[in-house]
Formats: C-alpha cells, sequence, structure tokens
C-alpha cells in the first residue's frame, strides 16, 4: 500500500480535474480503488494528526456528484471546490508525518 500523502495527492487531482472540466470526467475503477485505499486508510489507527477526514468528505462529494447525473452547478461539485484546500492542507500534513517518521527511524 503506498503512502497516505501519496494517495491524498491523487485524489487532488482527480478533484482538481472534476471541478475544471466537469463533464470530461467519468467514475472509474482507477477512482473507485483510490476510494478504497482512502477508506482503508481512515480505518487505521492514526499516529500523528488525522488527515482523512477532508479525504472522505471528498470521496462524498465526488460521489454524489456522479450519482446525481453530474451536471453544471451541482451542489455535490460545488462541495467538493469547497473541500479542495482542506483537502491540499491534510496532505501536507500527511507528508510532513511521513517525513518525521523516516526520520526517526534513520536515527
Amino acid at each position: 500500500m503506498r503512502p497516505l500523502s501519496e494517495c491524498l495527492t491523487a485524489l487532488i487531482r482527480e478533484a482538481d480535474v472534476l471541478i475544471r472540466q466537469p463533464q470530461q470526467v467519468r467514475h472509474t475503477p482507477a477512482f473507485a480503488a483510490l476510494a478504497a485505499e482512502i477508506r482503508d486508510w481512515e480505518r487505521r489507527p492514526a499516529e500523528g494528526v488525522r488527515c482523512t477526514r477532508a479525504a472522505l468528505v471528498m470521496l462524498h462529494a465526488i460521489e454524489g456528484y456522479f450519482e446525481t447525473g453530474g451536471e453544471k452547478g451541482n451542489p455535490w461539485l460545488m462541495l467538493a471546490g469547497a473541500t479542495l484546500p482542506l483537502l491540499r492542507v491534510d496532505a501536507w500534513l500527511a507528508l510532513n508525518d511521513e517525513r518525521n517518521a523516516s526520520q526517526e527511524t534513520r536515527r
């Protein structure tokens, strides 16, 4: 399994494309696999700061967008846009946690 920061960064890329070009995005097996991976991270105990909250909100927003037809102006798309800055912060926190843990094991 890849590090949490990589999963969150992948979700940021997915969300960014969805927000910028909503009509060109489709629900794919790759997105479903990413969602499953993030949900798996959520079930694990957090060793540092919990960095999956915004990711779960983003997953719900993207899945809600797909389930409601995905038209322009969809409220789920607006939620995804509002959640993106929070997700970026969580990805940064996860990356810092991973770097700190890596440095601790080197000592």
